[in-house]
Order: structure tokens, then sequence, then C-alpha cells
């Protein structure tokens, strides 16, 4: 079922909503035309399309963009989308109150905006914000949100993770749990920390590694390794540059962190996630 918005046109280069429509309108799914604007500079006004489809009991709201071809037929922009900024298939859905194209941005106003998994409770859920947009040739590219985000901080501290290992070695010996120490130097916002990564299988030795922000996480980049040589032979394989892994809060109101590992994959772990617990400041 279409349903017609009467979306105010800017140009008399435009097409009726049906043009835009034609591609979205099949069994139940529903569709309509949220916005009119150029896009792409060729002077023919193109539109951004809302539409409704469910699969099985999962049900999604997304939004298309779909170009007018020299007033003559349209084409959905495919293998583009609106998210991670707009969500449209997870459990909490964007709620947009508003869609504009102007002067070739696409804006996008509303609520669960902009709201990464991690910190997207229901404080975050009811933040109005607006996310803009431009197509950049290729896809849909996000060019800023307001307000920014303001993500949860990685405060300076030494955080401590123990390995505990179940059961018992090829021996028959209890297997001992390994403790893993991050030190992170400044809190995060601040530009590059610095991080120090003690293993208890190389004793005393410690590799190097830049935190560096990004989003709401911190990667965590090889440096170098240790300056006394007593590094072995199993982490010289990470080169300058390399994530080793990524850590971000566990939630807002603890000290603790998450970690999720990338380069780094050493035998001692087992699991997909692991906290780090703040111990000393």
């Amino acid at each position: 079922m279409a349903t017609t918005t009467n979306i105010k046109s800017e140009s008399k280069n435009t097409l009726p909503d049906s043009a835009f429509l034609k591609d979205f309108i099949k069994d139940d799914d529903r569709a309509e035309v949220v916005a009119r604007g150029d896009v792409n500079g060729d002077g023919y006004e193109d539109a951004i399309v809302r539409y409704f489809y469910c699969a099985g009991a999962s049900c999604t709201v997304d939004l298309s963009l779909v170009f007018n071809l020299n007033n003559k037929s349209t084409e959905i922009l495919m293998n583009s989308s609106f998210e991670p900024a707009y969500r449209a298939s997870s459990a909490i859905k964007s709620n947009v109150t508003n869609i504009t194209i102007k002067d070739g941005i696409i804006s996008l106003t509303g609520t669960a905006l902009e709201c990464p998994d991690s910190i997207c409770d229901e404080a975050h859920r009811k933040i109005v914000r607006t996310v803009t947009y431009k197509y950049d040739g290729r896809s849909i590219v996000q060019i800023g949100v307001n307000p920014p985000l303001e993500t949860m901080k990685i405060v300076k501290g030494t955080y401590l993770f123990n390995d505990v290992v179940n059961g018992t070695g090829a021996t028959g010996i209890l297997i001992s749990p390994n403790e893993y120490k991050v030190t992170i130097k400044n809190d995060t916002g601040v530009g590059a920390i610095g991080i120090n990564i003690n293993f208890p299988k190389v004793g005393s030795a410690n590799i190097y590694a830049n935190g560096v922000s990004s989003g709401d996480k911190v990667n965590i980049v090889f440096d170098s390794g240790d300056v006394n040589g007593s590094m072995d032979d199993s982490y010289k394989k990470y080169k300058k540059g390399d994530v080793l892994f990524t850590i971000k809060p566990a939630s807002a109101s603890s000290n603790d962190i998450l970690i999720d590992w990338k380069k780094m994959t050493h035998v001692d772990y087992h699991g997909e996630t692991t906290i780090f617990s703040k111990v000393n400041n």
C-alpha cells in the first residue's frame, strides 16, 4: 500500500510519489515518500522513501534514497543505508519525526538516533538528535550529529583481568589463573593514551601500545616490544599499527571495561568478552 504524504516540491524537475514508490510495493509492505530534494546535484528532485516490511515476527521500518533519472525513471540507491546512526532492524528502533533534504544535505531528526548498543539505555533513547548525511557519488555518508554523542569515558587507572581456566591441563595439573594488567595513563577524549600490557607467560615483559579513541571504544594499537628484550617470539608477530583489541565501558555506572580481541588472539584467552576490573587510580 503506497501512502501519499504531499511533501512540498522545490523543483519543477520532479516526479509524482508513485514513480518513487513503484519498486517498494509488494504483498502487504507499505511505503511513503517522506522527503524531496536534489541530492546528487543534477537538477532533478530525488526522494527519501520510508518503507515497512515484515519477515516472520520481525518487522523493519527502513529508509532508502531514490534518484530521479532525468524525470524519466527512478533508481533506488542499493547497498547503502542510513545505519548505524539510524536503527532500522534492531530491537530498539529509531523514531524519526522529521526528514529533510536541503542543499544536498539529508537530515534525520528524532529519538534513538546515533545510539549505539553499548550506551543505548532508556535515557539515551529519549534524546532528540539530528543526524546529517550527504551522497558522495557512491553511497550515503554520515557527516554530523547534533547534539554530539556523549560517550562514556574509560577512566585512567589500572585494570585487572584474571583468566581462570576451568579444569586441568593435559598433564592433570590444575591450570593456574593468568593475570593480565592494563594501565591507562590518561582519560579518553584527550587524544592518544599510553598503555602497558603485562603478560604472565613471558614474566615481566611488556608490550607497548597506544590507545586511540574511536567512537565509544578505544582501539589498542601495537607500538613496540619489551625494551629489555625479554619478550618471547609469540609476541614478535605484531607489527606497529596492528589493532590488538578494543576496550569500552561495561556500563555507565561501572569502572569496569569490556575487551574485544582483534589481532591479539593469545592461547590463554577463553571467551568472547571479558571484563577488566579497576584496581587503582
